[in-house]
């Protein structure tokens, strides 16, 4: 994430606001308890509207996630994310305020491009440092000022100040809102951290020349090209230190987050802080499951996805169901079932063996199965 440059409003942008945003106001003019169930469907947010200023927020990020800097285009699409969700958000307390921010949707400095991970991780979170600080849904852009966002916003913020990256790919927060950013965008997954770890070790290894060109405007991952640049120039003093201190730090918030649970004596607030999708799953030899190997990512769509498992009877719908509820819930869940090893590995195999790796989470979830 770096700090970008807002471009002036596009035209385009200034046309839809005049044609959808009267009608908004008529709806919110209405008391909420008088609304009901009813919902308003903010055309402006809808496919097509968007794409009428998609071109002038890929200018605006330079063809690149706002957030984690992927490159964008063809085969990964980007899409509109609403800095300050528009069709309700979810705030720090875990409840919901389901009209805020309407009006926030009719102002182009709200209007970010986000890839289909960042927007997934991020959905109509908003989270603030100061909870009663939060603005009323109708709030102008010049009504907000006196809210305390958790999350940096990269047209507003420096983030140098706040991420620090390693070399392996991996960025740390030397900041609360840092590392609230890192965990809501979810800056830390697996497949991002490959990604800049190999862009950096590019970088290292690069001619002088091609340095440069990396270096230049547009290219992915230049926060951390720019501090891996520095670094090697000897320009940063004790930034491997602060970089030290900043894993740690967030090494012991990820950890907190972690151990939320649903449990009674478990912190729910945490728990619903952190976006938890099933990701993949790998089954061996468990019930009528031999191998099999699902990616349930789906990288190129902005909704959370949703899966069918068709099959005739027999053909292990359950079993798959199964090994998933009981590597989710562990050994005391299989000890209250009454299941042992044998009653669910597949005939006469030896071991098997389930693995559930879930969207936020550094290592998989495991289950080892080895016959007594």
């Amino acid at each position: 994430m770096i700090l970008v440059k807002r471009n002036e409003v596009p035209p385009v942008f200034v046309e839809l606001e005049k044609r959808f945003l009267p009608e908004a106001e008529r709806f919110y003019a209405i008391p909420l308890a008088e609304r009901g169930q009813k919902q308003f469907d903010i055309k402006f947010a809808s496919r097509n509207s968007q794409q009428a200023f998609m071109p002038a927020l890929f200018d605006q990020f330079a063809g690149k996630c706002a957030y984690c800097e992927s490159t964008l285009g063809a085969s990964t699409k980007g899409h509109v994310d609403w800095f300050r969700p528009v069709t309700g958000v979810s705030g720090s307390s875990g409840k919901y305020l389901r009209d805020h921010y309407w009006r926030q949707a009719f102002e182009w400095e709200n209007a970010y491009l986000a890839c289909a991970e960042c927007w997934r991780n991020k959905t109509n979170r908003f989270p603030l440092l100061d909870e009663s600080t939060r603005a009323q849904a109708s709030a102008l852009r010049s009504e907000l000022t006196r809210e305390t966002p958790s999350l940096l916003d990269p047209c507003l913020d420096d983030p140098s100040e706040h991420l620090l990256f390693s070399r392996d790919g991996a960025v740390a927060g030397t900041t609360e809102r840092g590392r609230v950013t890192i965990e809501v965008f979810g800056l830390n997954r697996p497949g991002l951290k490959v990604d800049r770890q190999r862009t950096l070790n590019h970088f290292e290894h690069a001619t002088e020349r091609h340095r440069v060109e990396m270096l230049r405007a547009g290219q992915p991952y230049l926060a951390a090209v720019r501090q891996i640049s520095r670094r090697i120039a000897g320009s940063a003093p004790g930034e491997d230190a602060r970089l030290q201190t900043a894993i740690e730090l967030q090494q012991r918030f990820d950890t907190d987050k972690e151990r939320a649970s649903t449990a009674p004596e478990g912190n729910l607030d945490e728990w619903d802080s952190r976006k938890r999708v099933i990701e993949s799953i790998t089954i061996e030899n468990v019930g009528t499951v031999e191998s099999l190997q699902l990616d349930l990512l789906a990288k190129n769509t902005k909704r959370t996805p949703c899966f069918a498992l068709l099959g005739i009877n027999g053909a292990g719908k359950s079993t798959i169901l199964k090994a998933i509820a009981i590597a989710l819930g562990g050994r005391p869940y299989a000890r209250r079932l009454k299941l042992k090893s044998n009653d669910l590995l597949a005939g006469n195999a030896a071991s098997g063996r389930v693995a559930i790796r879930i969207s936020g989470f550094e290592e998989e979830v495991v289950l080892t199965l080895k016959r007594c």
